[in-house]
């Protein structure tokens, strides 16, 4: 009698079965529907970073503004203006032709008006005072050199005549230019 073991496999089912055991099967950690996901998703935040790239938005300087009668002039309706007061390195960024978006008192909406003219010099604390001849009430707020602008009021109401307005503070922007998107989210 024979002693060799014989096997109840067929001896091609045992080669195929040993080199498919040789060969290098990576496990599947996600499905194909998955993987198409996070390709998908990565495109969109691909898409989402090229558009905050190229995207322009406004950059605004704020300061205040005061109606004040021009130069100490008659309060006729021409004559009524206001006058803005933006921080000194805002400048060079102010020109005539640009928009002053004036904000009204709480939940009234902004009203725009034009700028005609910026002074080309930093103007002191005292020489506002003194050129618009302000009045107790608001001298005080002028506290520091100011960039100014001058920009033709408009009443925020249009039932009151403009000279109700003089001496009123008002919170104030100029757009002063643009800046991209992406940079503004890394602030």
């Amino acid at each position: 009698m024979n002693d060799i073991p014989r096997s109840i496999f067929r001896r091609e089912a045992v080669r195929r079965y040993m080199e498919r055991r040789e060969q290098t099967i990576l496990p599947r950690f996600v499905s194909p529907r998955v993987f198409y996901y996070l390709w998908a998703l990565l495109g969109l935040l691909l898409a989402g970073g090229a558009i905050a790239w190229v995207t322009p938005v406004p950059t605004y300087a704020s300061g205040f503004g005061i109606v004040v009668t021009q130069d100490g002039g008659s309060q006729d309706a021409n004559d009524i203006v206001l006058a803005v007061f933006l921080p000194p390195e805002n400048l060079s960024r102010v020109q005539a032709g640009q928009t002053v978006f004036v904000q009204g008192s709480a939940g009234a909406d902004r009203v725009s008006c034009p700028i005609v003219a910026v002074e080309s010099q930093i103007v002191s604390p005292d020489e506002a005072r003194e050129r618009f001849a302000l009045d107790a009430g608001t001298a005080p707020i002028i506290t520091q050199p100011a960039a100014l602008a001058i920009a033709q009021f408009q009443s925020p109401l249009s039932g009151k005549p403009a000279a109700a307005y003089l001496g009123s503070v008002y919170r104030v922007e100029v757009e002063v230019g643009t800046e991209r998107l992406l940079s503004l989210l890394g602030e």
